[in-house]
């Protein structure tokens, strides 16, 4: 009995750093306790559930694919004139 208190806390911790993984972006550890495709999975439902709820709220609202090319306009219409010294409050 002696035995299995000082071995159960140490597989445990054994299996605790066998799951953690190296980051290779960043280099932190981390602990995966689902796969990524579980975790893609429930973040899209998630992310359907809550325009769904937005959408039921807010008519206008509307989705789109992230990383898609979007038409931005820049308009320059003339020069601009910032006060860098004054004593005069605008």
């Amino acid at each position: 009995m002696k035995y299995l208190k000082i071995f159960i806390p140490i597989i445990l911790l054994a299996i605790t750093f066998y799951y953690c993984s190296t980051v290779p972006i960043t280099g932190r550890s981390q602990l995966h306790l689902i796969s990524s495709a579980d975790l893609n999975a429930l973040s899209f439902q998630q992310y359907n559930e809550f325009l769904a709820l937005c959408k039921t709220r807010h008519p206008l609202v509307q989705s789109g694919v992230f990383g898609a090319l979007m038409g931005v306009r820049l308009l320059n219409d003339g020069p601009v004139t910032i006060l860098l010294d004054s004593r005069r409050l605008f």
